[in-house]
């Protein structure tokens, strides 16, 4: 990954000079907003910029280095960007869309003026814009209630489910109603919301897509219980989109074994890896679920939570 790969380089100081670009700055931005909470995304960059312009034989006095007021600047556009998209997604997706939005050199400009931006003062500390005000309902440091979010993927072969009771895991293709229902009752108490703000149309193709998989934990009545989708579309990566149980059905064990039986399954088509992401709001035993299953965290980050 792009970003991950100038992010790590910048941080080890073994970036050339003529790469850290404005688009390069923006990337490290946004990695250091992703994976570090408050002040501490800020604080590091303070901290980084300053030893990489030394290390490049640069420095940081009154008149040159690094530049408090352009730095903070940034930060706050970044998090503001993050508040408007879907912070979650792949991170070299997230750092073009940034670029679209704030790769021209000369936006700080739009808020202030060059005599106010280019001072001494601008330089050293925090300033206030002169010309107009920051976008996006942002608190006096930029901050918003954050998730944290960790990343988890499989890149080896699952261990085989435990399970004796009468309760089966089978691939379905369920009417928009019947899937929008089992959606609801799992995750209504996680605040699950994504599928339900999809417009039909853009559901129903969703639903239709012969590379997504939907493995539904059915009891011997045959109530759902739970599912457990698996969206090829990124193929040879795999995505685990949704998966989880109704209230009834928690605590039984039940959790694993449709988790592990769903993963069997979907190994035989030989991925690459399969991944996934959970965050502060999911079920408290989540991750420790994935772990047992043969996930590996492999990144995390802070992202803004949503109403």
């Amino acid at each position: 990954m792009e970003t991950e790969r100038i992010a790590r380089a910048f941080i080890d100081r073994t970036l050339a000079k003529a790469e850290f670009t404005h688009e390069a700055h923006l990337r490290v931005g946004l990695w250091h907003v992703l994976h570090h909470p408050g002040d501490a995304a800020l604080d590091l960059l303070r901290a980084r910029i300053r030893a990489f312009n030394e290390s490049v034989g640069g420095a940081n006095t009154w008149e040159s280095g690094y530049h408090e007021t352009i730095t903070r600047l940034y930060v706050r556009l970044i998090r503001a960007f993050l508040d408007s998209v879907d912070a979650c997604g792949p991170i070299d997706a997230l750092a073009q869309d940034l670029i679209g939005r704030f790769g021209d050199r000369d936006l700080p400009l739009r808020f202030f003026s060059q005599e106010r931006l280019f001072s001494v003062e601008a330089r050293l500390s925090w300033v206030e814009p002169d010309l107009e005000q920051l976008p996006g309902a942002l608190g006096s440091d930029g901050s918003h209630a954050l998730l944290r979010v960790t990343y988890l993927q499989l890149t080896r072969q699952p261990p085989p489910p435990p399970h004796d009771g009468d309760e089966r895991v089978a691939v379905e293709r369920l009417a928009a109603d019947g899937y929008l229902a089992l959606y609801r009752r799992v995750g209504g108490p996680w605040r699950w919301d994504e599928r339900l703000r999809m417009p039909p149309t853009q559901l129903g193709v969703l639903r239709a897509d012969a590379r997504v998989h939907l493995h539904v934990l059915r009891a011997a009545t045959g109530e759902a219980l739970g599912f457990c989708e698996f969206d090829h579309r990124g193929f040879p990566d795999v995505e685990i989109a949704n998966f989880g149980l109704i209230p009834e059905a928690q605590g039984r064990g039940l959790g694993p074994y449709l988790l592990l039986t769903a993963l069997q399954r979907e190994w035989a088509s030989r991925p690459g890896r399969i991944w996934l992401h959970t965050d502060t709001w999911d079920h408290p035993a989540a991750e420790r679920v994935y772990q047992r299953a043969g996930f590996e965290v492999y990144d995390v980050r802070w992202v803004p939570a949503r109403p």
